[in-house]
Parts: C-alpha cells; sequence; structure tokens
C-alpha cells in the first residue's frame, strides 16, 4: 500500500516577510484579512471579536462599526482559505491548529523548551527568518491598536531569539562538536551589540576550546576595540583573566572544586525573610508565580522601588517551599559581593570554597555542588545602583533543577539574564484598603472609609507608601484618616510624609535616580510636571528643552528602569509619586511649568479637531489650563479655554469643560477686559451643565451670559442664550416658557437674517410640540429645521432634527423601516464628525427600533454600548435614556430580574435630574416587570404613583396607567 504525506491545509511565514500559502500556492488576500488571519496564528486561544475589532479599527467611535467591518473580513477569509481552517464562534474567532502550521509555532514548540537541546536551539534559529511580520505595519492605516499589538510582539520574539542564541552559545560549550554553531551565535549577537562583553568572552572561550588560540586572543582585542568605540570602560578582570589564560596555553573549562569526603548531611537551608502582616492584594500573583516556578528556569520580579517586589518574593519563597526540597536560597544584592555570596551558600551546604577567589571558577564549584538539587536561589535587587554587570548575576544562578527568582527595576539587564519578565503593578483599590485594616483595625478604617480610600487613590496604591502612610497612622490614633488624606494630597510636602525610620519612598526612588545620565535625568523631571492618564516624547522635550528624537530614547530608558511605564503608541505614564520625586529634581520648576504651559497652548491651537491627536492629552491639556492659572498667565489661560471649547463639546467632555471655564472666567477678572469672551465663556459652561442636566447650575451660567451679551448690545449671542433657555426650560417640563424663550430669540434672529440660528430655533420648537403631544407639528418642524441645516451645509445641526424624527416615526407613526433610515443617518453623521454625544444618542434610537424589530439581542447590546459612553460624559437623563431601552430589551429576552435592576437604576437617574415625563415612562415599564415576576402589589404601587406624577407632568401617560391599574383591579 503506497502513502501519501498530506499537506496542511495552510502554510503561515510570520517572522520576516509573511506569506499566506494553501497548500503550496500563495493565498491573495486584503490587508485587514491578513491581519486578522496573522493575529489568531499568533494566539494560541481563539480572540474575542471585540478584541481584534478594537485592534484594527481603533479609530472608529463605536463597537458597531469595528463588529460590523470584521465581519466583512472574516467573510473574505471564510472564501479564499479552505475549509476548516477557521473556527468561528458568535463571540471569538480561531484557527483550526490541525490544519495550520506556522514558523512561529516551530519556533515557539522548540525555543520554548525549559531546557532546549543543541537540535531544539538549531530548528528554532531555523525557524526564525526575521522580525515578526516585518514591515506589515506599514501596509495598515487606521489600525493603531494593531499596530502597537504587532510592535509588542515583534520585540517580545526578538527578545526569544536573542535569549535564545546566547542560550546556543553557552550550551555549545559543554559539547564539542557545536563549538561552530556557539560561534555563530556569537557572531550574530555581535552584530547587533558590538560592545557585549559578556558576549565577547564567549566567543572567545568557544575559539579556545576550538583550538583557535590566536582566533581568540584577537577576539580580545576586537572586544577592546568595540568597548572603546561605545565609549564604555576598559574590559572587566574576568575578560582579561580569560584572554591570559588563552595566552598561557592552559586555557580549560573551570574544574568543580569539591572536598575529598561528602560533607554531613545538613538540613535544606532556608533563608527568605519574614512576610510582614500586612502583605495582602498578591493572591493572583502568587498563583500565576507558582506555575512559572514550575516552568521556567529564571523568573524576574520587575517594577518600581518600594512596588513590593522583595515581599512578594519572600511570600512566593514561604508559598513555595515544599517544591524546593534542597532548600530556599537569598542573596540581596545591593549590598552583597557575588563571590562573598557564592561562599556563604557553600557553606550552609556544609562545603568550603572560600579559598577560590575567581567568581567563575567559585560560580562553576558551586553549580556542581546543586547539581541535581531542586533548589530556589532569590536574587533581590540584582540591579540596585548598577553595581553588577550581568554576569556576576548570571555567576549565581543554579544548575538545573534548580530555579532562580529575581527582583530587579532594569528590565533590559532581565532581559540579558534571559529571565521570563513579571510586572508588579500597584495594589488593586480594595487591597489598599485590606492593608489599612490590618495596621489601623477594620472599625477604623470602616468608619473612615472615603478618607481610607482617597489615601489609596493619592497614593495610586504604592505598598510602600500605604504601609508609611498607616504606620504613622497607628502611632497617632487620634488624628482622623481625613487628615491624613488631606496632608497627602499637598503635593509639596507629599514625599515628606512618607518617611519613617528606615523607610522612605524618596530614598528608595533616589536609588534608580542616581543611575541616570544628565539627558536621562532632565526628561526623567520634565515628566514630573505631566499628569495626565498619558504623555507623548514632543511635551517631554518641550519641558525639558531637548529633541524629540532624544526625549523618547530617554523614555524608552527610564520604562527599562521602571521610572516610568510604556503605554503604547510611543507614550508613557509616571506613577504619581515618581512624579513628585521627579520635579524636586529640576532646579527651574517655574521655567518648566511655562514650557509646558507654552506647549499646550501651540498644540490646542494647531491641532483644533484633530481628535486623534487631542485624545489622549485631554487631562495633560486641563492640567496646563490648571498650571496657566497658577503662574498667573491669565492669557494662556483664556487661549486655551478658548482653543479648546469647540473640541470640548464635540467629544463630550462637560466635566473639563466646566473646570476650565471657571479658571478661564476667573482669569477674565484678573486682565479687566474679554466682556465678549466672557459671555462666550458663561453661555458655553452652561450649554455644558445642561448636557449634564445640572439645570440650576445651567440656568446660573445662561444668566450671567445672557446679561453680558444686552450690556453689549450683542443680539446674535442674545439670541443664542435665549435658545438654549428654551431648550433648558423645556427640560424642567416648563413648556410654556420655553416657548416663550424661543419666541424671543426667533424674533432677533429674522432680524439677523440668522438662517441656522432659525434652524436651530425650528430644532428645538419641534422637540417642545414633541413634548406637548402634537407630533405632526413637531414632524412638520423637524423636517424644516433637516432642510435649512442642509441647505446652510451644517452637518452637527442636522443630528437634532433626524433623532426627533427618528422617534416620531417609530413611536408614532410605528415606521421601523424609515424610523431605522433617520437614525442610521444620524449615527453615520455623528461617526464622521466624532461627535460623541450624538453618536451615543443614536445608538440608544437604534437600541428601540431594535426592540420593536424583535431584534432585543442587538437591542442590549447597543444600549449597553451607549449607556456606558455616556455615563464617562456624564450626561445623565440621556445616559437614564439608555437604561430604560437597556431594561426594555432585556425584558423581552425574558431577562426579568437584570431588566428591573436596570430599569430602576434608570428611575433613579431620572429622578435625579427631576425629569417626570421620563419617570412616568419608566414606572410604567417597571410595573410590568414586576408582573411578569408575579409581584402584582408591587405593580399596583409603582403605577398608582406613576398616575400621580402623570396627571401633572406626562398627560399621554395616564390612560394607559388608568387602564393597568383598571385590569388589576378586575383581576381581584
Amino acid at each position: 500500500m503506497l502513502h501519501c504525506h498530506r499537506m496542511t491545509a495552510l502554510q503561515l511565514t510570520l517572522f520576516g516577510s509573511p506569506q499566506v500559502l494553501a497548500s503550496g500556492a500563495p493565498v491573495a488576500l486584503r490587508n485587514k484579512a491578513r491581519a486578522v488571519l496573522f493575529c489568531l496564528a499568533a494566539t494560541e486561544s481563539p480572540l474575542s471579536r471585540r478584541v481584534l475589532a478594537g485592534r484594527l479599527w481603533s479609530e472608529q467611535p463605536s463597537d458597531l462599526v469595528a463588529l460590523e467591518r470584521l465581519r466583512g473580513e472574516v467573510h473574505a477569509l471564510r472564501r479564499a482559505l479552505p475549509a476548516g481552517v477557521l473556527e468561528i464562534s458568535t463571540e471569538t474567532l480561531g484557527l483550526n491548529p490541525e490544519a495550520v502550521t506556522s514558523d512561529l509555532a516551530q519556533f515557539s514548540a522548540a525555543a520554548g523548551r525549559t531546557q532546549p537541546s543543541l537540535a531544539d536551539c538549531a530548528q528554532a534559529l531555523h525557524a526564525y527568518a526575521g522580525p515578526f511580520l516585518d514591515g506589515f505595519e506599514l501596509e495598515l492605516k487606521g489600525a493603531d491598536g494593531y499596530v502597537d499589538w504587532l510592535l509588542e510582539e515583534r520585540r517580545h520574539w526578538e527578545t526569544a531569539w536573542l535569549r535564545l542564541l546566547h542560550t546556543t552559545a553557552q550550551r555549545a560549550i559543554d559539547e564539542q562538536d557545536a563549538y561552530a554553531q556557539g560561534m555563530e551565535c556569537c557572531r550574530r549577537l555581535l552584530a547587533l551589540h558590538p560592545d557585549d562583553e559578556p558576549v565577547h568572552r564567549l566567543l572567545m572561550k568557544l575559539l579556545a576550546l576550538d583550538g583557535q588560540t590566536e582566533a581568540a586572543l584577537a577576539q580580545f582585542q576586537e572586544c577592546l576595540r568595540a568597548l572603546r568605540a561605545a565609549g564604555l570602560p576598559a574590559a572587566a578582570t574576568a575578560t582579561a583573566t580569560l584572554a591570559a589564560e588563552i595566552e598561557a596555553g592552559h586555557f580549560a573549562t573551570p574544574q568543580i572544586v569539591s572536598p575529598t569526603t561528602a560533607p554531613a548531611r545538613l538540613a535544606p537551608p532556608f533563608q527568605a525573610p519574614v512576610v510582614p502582616a500586612w502583605f495582602v492584594g498578591r493572591g493572583a500573583a502568587v498563583e500565576r508565580l507558582r506555575t512559572w516556578l514550575q516552568s521556567e528556569r529564571v523568573v524576574a520580579l520587575v517594577g518600581m522601588g518600594g512596588i513590593g517586589k522583595t515581599t512578594l518574593a519572600a511570600a512566593l519563597a514561604h508559598d513555595q517551599r515544599a517544591h524546593f526540597p534542597d532548600g530556599v536560597l537569598w542573596a540581596g544584592l545591593a549590598t552583597a559581593d557575588p563571590l562573598e555570596v557564592l561562599h556563604a551558600w557553600a557553606r550552609v551546604f556544609g562545603y568550603d570554597f572560600d579559598a577560590i577567589r575567581n567568581l567563575e571558577t567559585c560560580a562553576a564549584a558551586v553549580r556542581g555542588m546543586l547539581d541535581g538539587k531542586r533548589v530556589l536561589v532569590v536574587l533581590d535587587d540584582v540591579d540596585l545602583e548598577g553595581r553588577l554587570r550581568a554576569e556576576q548575576v548570571r555567576a549565581l544562578l543554579p544548575a538545573a533543577p534548580g530555579v532562580a527568582l529575581l527582583t530587579a527595576r532594569d528590565r533590559d539587564l532581565v532581559a540579558l539574564l534571559g529571565a521570563r519578565e513579571f510586572p508588579v503593578e500597584q495594589l488593586a483599590p480594595e487591597a489598599t484598603a485590606t492593608l489599612l485594616k490590618r495596621v489601623l483595625g477594620e472599625e477604623r478604617v470602616e468608619r473612615a472609609a472615603s478618607a481610607a480610600a482617597t489615601i489609596g487613590a493619592v497614593l495610586e496604591h504604592h505598598p510602600l507608601a500605604l504601609e508609611i502612610t498607616a504606620r504613622r497612622l497607628a502611632r497617632m490614633p487620634e488624628q482622623a484618616l481625613a487628615t491624613a488624606a488631606g496632608e497627602l494630597q499637598a503635593e509639596h510636602r507629599r514625599l515628606d510624609r512618607l518617611r519613617m525610620g528606615d523607610l522612605s519612598v524618596r530614598a528608595s526612588i533616589a536609588l534608580s535616580w542616581r543611575r541616570l545620565d544628565a539627558e536621562k535625568q532632565a526628561a526623567f523631571g520634565a515628566c514630573g510636571f505631566l499628569r495626565g492618564d498619558s504623555f507623548g516624547p514632543a511635551a517631554v522635550a518641550a519641558i525639558a528643552g531637548m529633541t524629540e528624537a532624544s526625549s523618547e530614547e530617554a523614555l524608552f530608558d527610564l520604562a527599562a528602569l521602571s521610572l516610568a511605564t510604556y503605554a503604547g503608541s510611543s507614550r508613557f505614564r509616571q506613577h504619581v509619586l515618581l512624579a513628585d520625586f521627579a520635579r524636586e529634581q529640576v532646579a527651574d520648576a517655574d521655567l518648566a511649568r511655562q514650557r509646558l504651559v507654552d506647549f499646550y497652548r501651540h498644540f490646542a491651537d494647531t491641532n483644533r479637531a484633530n481628535y486623534a491627536a487631542l485624545e489622549p492629552e485631554w487631562e495633560n491639556l486641563l492640567a496646563a489650563i490648571r498650571t496657566a492659572h497658577a503662574l498667573q498667565a491669565w492669557q494662556a489661560v483664556i487661549d486655551l479655554a478658548a482653543a479648546l471649547s469647540d473640541d470640548w463639546f464635540t467629544r463630550a467632555r462637560y466635566a473639563e469643560m466646566r473646570q476650565g471655564y471657571e479658571l478661564a472666567i476667573d482669569a477674565i477678572t484678573h486682565t479687566g477686559n474679554h466682556k465678549p469672551q466672557h459671555a462666550e465663556f458663561e453661555r458655553m459652561w452652561g450649554r455644558a451643565c445642561l448636557e449634564q442636566s445640572d439645570h440650576a447650575e445651567s440656568q446660573r451660567h445662561l444668566a450671567n451670559s445672557l446679561e453680558i451679551f444686552r450690556h453689549l448690545h450683542d443680539n446674535a449671542g442674545i439670541a443664542q442664550v435665549m435658545t438654549l433657555l428654551g431648550r433648558l426650560a423645556r427640560a424642567r417640563n416648563e413648556l410654556e416658557e420655553s416657548d416663550q424663550w424661543l419666541q424671543d430669540a426667533e424674533v432677533l434672529l429674522r432680524q439677523l437674517e440668522d438662517s441656522r440660528g432659525l434652524a436651530q430655533v425650528a430644532n428645538h420648537r419641534a422637540w417642545l410640540t414633541h413634548q406637548a403631544g402634537d407630533s405632526d407639528r413637531a414632524e412638520e418642524l423637524a423636517l424644516h429645521a433637516l432642510a435649512e441645516y442642509e441647505r446652510v451645509g451644517d452637518a452637527t445641526g442636522m443630528l437634532a432634527p433626524l433623532q426627533l424624527l427618528t422617534v416620531i416615526k417609530r413611536w408614532v407613526r410605528r415606521d421601523n423601516a424609515t424610523a431605522r433610515v433617520f437614525g442610521e443617518r444620524a449615527l453615520q453623521i455623528a461617526t464622521e464628525l466624532q461627535d460623541r454625544n450624538a453618536a451615543a444618542l443614536s445608538l440608544v434610537h437604534l437600541s428601540s427600533i431594535c426592540y420593536s424589530e424583535g431584534h432585543a439581542r442587538e437591542g442590549q447590546r447597543l444600549a449597553e454600548i451607549a449607556a456606558a459612553d455616556l455615563e464617562r460624559m456624564g450626561d445623565r437623563r440621556a445616559r437614564g435614556v439608555a437604561l430604560y431601552w437597556l431594561s426594555v430589551n432585556l425584558e423581552k429576552l425574558e431577562s426579568f430580574d437584570d431588566a428591573l435592576a436596570r430599569g430602576r437604576e434608570a428611575l433613579a437617574v431620572f429622578q435625579a435630574v427631576d425629569s417626570p415625563y421620563d419617570e412616568v415612562m419608566t414606572m410604567v415599564h417597571l410595573g410590568d416587570l414586576l408582573l411578569a415576576l408575579h409581584r402584582p402589589q408591587d405593580a399596583r404601587a409603582i403605577w398608582t404613583d406613576a398616575l400621580e406624577i402623570g396627571l401633572a407632568h406626562n398627560r399621554a401617560a395616564v390612560p394607559d396607567l388608568r387602564a393597568r391599574l383598571a385590569q388589576l383591579s378586575d383581576a381581584g
């Protein structure tokens, strides 16, 4: 019988230039479809559709559009790929591992073994043909999230490849037939990093072992030249010693020194320190690391000073004591000499290696001593103040089956040591509360829960800072936690309060600071003035007075040293305590603050409507306004607020608008002029309050604006404010007052021949008429307003009448098809304008249409997206409407308990914003839910309350309520 080898259905090349082959032939695919395929191939388990869509269409304002586009690409893949390759569900996408092969899988399988053989290493190195998806990021547009993922994956696999080259070279020393293979790996490493002295030393050994003495000595000279070219110190003693041994002709692999008789059997050593009682919040980390220690050779806990690396290492050592029966060894490398550490470890096992004064020889002796022993070696602070080089730390790593656990701040050193990095993050808020309770007692903390939460938030849940704060409070039982929270909010004194005995947050950070050169110190200091969610190299460069390229390089170096955090897309973050320390190091803080203001003043002015640039900078822009105000740079405050006004509103940044206008108006009062600007800021402030249903505050600012515009005889401004006052009165259900304001505005606008303003009045009158129950007239006015907005080319103005027409067609005409046309047109325009509020409101309307069309699951999803977006904006009433439709769709899905919870949440919102019309509609719905849950008495009670409110505020709902109550009475 003949046996045929069947080719795998799909073959993927992910290293180097990417390729897609089906049965050996290229497959033609669009770039986005290829991107989906590559992402699935690089992930072991199925991926969420939402994650994929978010990566590939990160510029889209809603998940709905992104998911729809993903569906199109998946459809293209299904047509182009062989059957059985894709594994598709409603929520996830994946690849059938039986039908797909890839070079990445081959590399990972070979390189991922705990102790890969030289054959494994060769197989993996052969699979790695170049960088992951080399150049593919240049073929993708509008996919920032995907590009961020791709670059992170590329760094990961490149690091794994470099680690494998190093491992292969080290393994080759022990196998004569593999010397050439090891030399090739060393040369590839040196081609990338010519000044890597440990690699030069490896190559020298391999050449010497292979009998190439002259070549080994020539390599030593090459090492010296490379170090000089890089401006590094002369070769280390170990390199020079190795060269001398080679030249003397007696180079040999260090021999294990051991006593002629075995030492007396001693109890396994356990050197880990005691874990403090307030060690909390690391359960998930311990669980994950527990698994890593069973499969990895070297694991590194990496993070900023004081973040809890040492305590976590100690806790893990105690947790894993039984899994390392031959002992747990501990070395604090902040001050210890590596050679003395080795001598001490030898003594606890009954050996005396004190006579060995060469580090590498002693390391070989200790590895021989530990050969076959399952020990855990913990190396604490391997990089503190840059005392030790990688080869000195590497000398302390145990031979298999021993495992090393490191704590470090330097990610580059960790990578060089071939360790698997575990980032140690700040505590979760609930862990912070637990820590405070452990030290201060549960009753004291619960009594001041809000202040305790503030302490955690101010310190950004930094373990050392929390421990010091708690212990200081424990010494002063009479001090209120609120007082401590207030004191910690004073930035200029915060680090002074985070010191107790030999514990000091400032001192902990200073250990890392001292390692920085002048350029990195300048960049680090500049970061301290940027307190937003994230910041980019351009802002840091402006504050520090350096080039953007130098700034970016310095920031990546700071992130490698745990003095900043890389946030993706060339943006960074800095912990608040690092920022406090950083500002202290800047000699002229006012100059730095002025540079920050100048940078963001220019940035705001040149990036109007450029939301891609503005989106990550909102917090920094508001911080720039605050900084300008503190510097009494009044014109800068005014200019920033003016430049940001339209963008704030379009992107629904209402809370920031209100803060910014408050500072801007205060700046105007100090300058004594800018009356038109004052009136406009008051108007926009009132509008922001109105969007957040803060009616009393809105009334105050609109009244101020109206008074100033009247004083200036500015009829255009007066009409704009009157139109907003009409909308405000309608929101308060004061329909007659609303009509009067709109009439007064219309008179002025006709005098001004302001077509756009008249269209706006027509739109508000349409909504007012609809609310009063005259839907025919409302539709007529809405169509008129829409036509006028279209005529004058005002796309933003078109949104409100389109949304009203969606409502009328859906609820009055029962014409779902036309309602969907209007609703989807509104969503399209809002998406094109990047108007977040209008997009969310359009999703709410489409959710209601989905409900009436029987697509409740889709309606639920749209309402959930809208409710979350509106909550972030602070548009409370609109969020209440979204919650209402979420509840209604859940009712249709017979999820009655969830529907009741969401409905009650909506009712609470409407009560908070004083919207009785919406209250009544929600109470009718809640009664229906209570009936479905067999609670007729509760339904009767809520409908009775709704009837009383409806008689005054929602007459349209009264007949329906009376009918429902009558049916309940008939039913007994």
